[in-house]
């Protein structure tokens, strides 16, 4: 099967689609190693320095870069080959994530190294996320790229519940260190699915621009599609609960009585557990529910969860009301990626996905050193109320989407401000 030709395929089981499961497998290996790193150097930071603040710098260090890095990424992504961008960053991965496993097993390790290493290792994650998601629509036929898109959220998040959960594991047993050295080889994932779906990968028109004209001329390719910037607004917001969630969760657990910081791994690995539930019933979910309330109903649930976090006396509680947070970031992210990527041609898809990781790793930092600084000046819980904000503003931003609808590409009429089911959206089963 030609993968991004349509035809029979879009009846096939996407698992059935060779490059598609090789790039899946590749980035669920190295989402699962990046959350083992992300809580572990979490718990590692607050074992060092007591201080939610200090998380949220150290997540400020993981995501600042995207802010610096992803629009030099999207425009070396529609410039190069991007299977070999893809390898390099993660080879330059490895190198960092390794010397932090040796820091931190030679009894170096220091709130300096961790945030040092950290932002290294964000860098390279910056310039590669461009570059990962803009292959998706070369791997599979267009008419199943918003359940190819939900898919990698479900690889995004089995890695976050198996990684986190891990990452809890191992440093109650054999310590952080151990959790560092496994992290490094989980970089070779996506260097080895790299090196299977080459020859599938057909790369379109490459842009001729250079340096700052090629960035320009991305951004202004994304203002000229209003309904673009309304999506990556959207992702912005439905990021606040979860990033709380990251962030205040060594402190939440230390906060109850019979736990401590390093059982924020479970705590994340619920909001996980919610999200994973979300996308293994994001199908049975689309036929029944009009894409647009499928959106509300997602900023809902992170708005309830986090009051009901905030309002938990106990880890058991707090994992349980945790689980809706995750569920509606799953639910929202599929169709607004997906948006995005049928919306942007293949010649501006890399700087239109470079804007999408802005919206969704970049922003984070905002997130965690807002939650961080609520934290330390009022309290845990406080923080976590805070950022239901993000949520309910986020659900009058898809209000607005669909009171202004425009004409755009298929992926985004149907799921951003689609028909009521049962009037023929065309789905992937």
């Amino acid at each position: 099967m030609q993968a991004g030709a349509p035809g029979d395929e879009a009846n096939t089981s996407i698992w059935g689609i060779r490059p598609f499961f090789q790039y899946w497998t590749g980035g669920f290996i190295s989402s699962t190693g990046n959350w083992l790193q992300n809580v572990t150097a979490s718990v590692v930071m607050y074992q060092l320095t007591s201080s939610s603040l200090m998380v949220g710098v150290l997540q400020f260090a993981n995501f600042a870069p995207v802010f610096a890095l992803s629009i030099v990424g999207g425009v070396l992504s529609d410039r190069f080959d991007r299977t070999r961008l893809v390898m390099a960053t993660h080879v330059f991965s490895f190198i960092v994530a390794a010397g932090l496993a040796w820091a931190t097993l030679s009894d170096r390790v220091s709130p300096v190294v961790l945030i040092v290493s950290v932002a290294l290792l964000g860098s390279s994650n910056a310039l590669s996320k461009p570059t990962l998601v803009a292959l998706l629509p070369s791997l599979v036929p267009r008419v199943v790229l918003a359940r190819a898109s939900s898919l990698n959220v479900l690889q995004f998040n089995l890695g976050q519940v198996i990684g986190s959960t891990l990452a809890a594991v191992l440093i109650s047993t054999v310590g952080a260190g151990v959790a560092f050295v496994i992290n490094a080889f989980t970089f070779f994932g996506p260097i080895v699915a790299m090196l299977l779906i080459a020859k599938h990968v057909v790369q379109g028109e490459r842009s001729q621009g250079k340096g700052f004209a090629a960035a320009f001329e991305g951004v202004r390719y994304i203002r000229s599609h209003p309904r673009m910037v309304a999506i990556l607004g959207a992702i912005v917001l439905a990021n606040s609960a979860m990033e709380a969630m990251r962030t205040l969760a060594p402190g939440l657990a230390d906060s109850w009585e019979g736990t401590g910081p390093e059982a924020a791994g479970l705590l994340i690995g619920a909001t996980s557990a919610g999200a994973t539930t979300a996308v293994l019933t994001f199908g049975l979910l689309a036929r029944r529910v009009a894409p647009r309330r499928l959106l509300l109903l997602g900023f809902g649930l992170q708005a309830i969860g986090a009051l009901g976090v905030a309002m938990a006396p106990g880890l058991t509680t707090a994992m349980v009301v945790a689980f809706p947070i995750g569920f509606g970031f799953a639910l929202l992210i599929p169709l607004l990626t997906a948006g995005l990527q049928e919306l942007s041609t293949d010649a501006f898809r890399g700087r239109v996905m470079s804007a999408f990781s802005m919206a969704h790793l970049a922003f984070r930092t905002s997130w965690a050193l807002l939650a961080g600084g609520i934290a330390t000046l009022i309290s845990t819980s406080v923080a976590v109320v805070a950022m239901t904000v993000g949520a309910i503003v986020g659900m009058r931003v898809i209000r607005w989407v669909g009171a202004n609808r425009e004409v755009g590409g298929t992926v985004v009429t149907e799921t951003v401000t689609g028909p009521p089911p049962g009037e023929g959206t065309p789905r992937d089963e």
